[in-house]
């Protein structure tokens, strides 16, 4: 699974039609999770909420807008370039990443964007809890 996402993520940056990608399940791994995130990149998003390693955005352009990768074995590097894709990304409005192993790294990066996206948003609050 992890060839096909690299097969299929470039033209995810230059979709318009597709909203919802469910990958959960799949051996997506960090390559497919590196690949994912390096094409998916594009501009802030306008409003955030998150629970757990999950976040929520206002949708302002078409495009993919739910990203599931629930128990897709992506790891720590993975995640890390994910975190960077959620600084960039405009059209997503939600991202699953239940029960991978991200890792403290992969963790840290994913807080680290989250709260970029809301500092980017004049504040709000942000409370940092990690399960583990």
């Amino acid at each position: 699974t992890s060839k096909v996402c690299e097969r299929i993520a470039p033209s995810l940056g230059r979709n318009t039609a597709l909203q919802y990608l469910g990958l959960q399940w799949n051996a997506v791994g960090d390559a497919g999770g590196i690949a994912l995130g390096h094409n998916l990149c594009r501009s802030v998003p306008t409003q955030l909420t998150h629970r757990r390693l999950s976040y929520t955005t206002v949708v302002q352009e078409p495009g993919l807008q739910t990203l599931e990768l629930s128990r897709c074995g992506v790891a720590e590097r993975g995640t890390m370039v994910i975190a960077d894709m959620l600084i960039e990304n405009r059209t997503l409005s939600s991202l699953v990443l239940d029960d991978n192993p991200v890792g403290k790294r992969g963790g840290r990066a994913i807080l680290r964007a989250l709260r970029s996206i809301v500092g980017s948003l004049g504040g709000g609050h942000f409370r940092e809890s990690w399960e583990t």
